[in-house]
């Protein structure tokens, strides 16, 4: 198992929270320029960071590049719908300190495109909403209800295709 982030800090979490049993590899790097050669992983999972990528062909040409024929890649996302409600900065909170970072707001026609032009082929496409269930939990959450929150992808390389990155 690889974890590869642009924060040290998110890294140094991530490395906290995984039991060293499993014998990951931590890289620093940017998903917009993946640091791995042609055919490398079998599996690649990307959680919630599109919003943080300016360059969707780049990076789901990166991702089908990296997985090796007949590979699979797991996408989540927040929302464009979610991201207009909500604004397009992400805020977190690490170490009891606040930070912040500008994101991007793709429109769902823009990731499918990217997607497709990467040669990817999209096996899964879901947008769960907020629902009552989540707002019993986060009662902010009411005036969300029903809004999509995610878009999440299952995506697998075609065994046939040819990359050239």
């Amino acid at each position: 198992m690889i974890g590869l982030d642009l924060s040290r800090g998110m890294l140094e979490r991530a490395r906290r929270q995984t039991s060293p049993a499993i014998g990951a590899q931590w890289v620093q790097a940017s998903v917009e320029r993946i640091p791995f050669g042609s055919q490398t992983f079998d599996r690649i999972v990307s959680g919630l960071v599109l919003d943080h990528v300016r360059d969707l062909p780049a990076f789901f040409l990166g991702i089908a590049t990296a997985l090796r024929p007949g590979g699979r890649a797991i996408v989540t996302a927040v929302h464009p719908d979610m991201q207009r409600r909500t604004g397009p900065t992400v805020r977190f909170t690490a170490a009891g300190r606040e930070y912040h970072t500008d994101g991007t707001i793709h429109e769902k026609a823009d990731i499918l495109t990217a997607i497709q032009q990467a040669g990817l082929s999209i096996d899964q496409f879901q947008e769960p909403p907020v629902t009552e269930p989540l707002v019993a939990r986060r009662e902010a959450w009411r005036d969300r209800l029903g809004c999509p929150a995610l878009l999440l992808l299952a995506l697998t390389r075609a065994a046939d295709h040819h990359y050239d990155h």
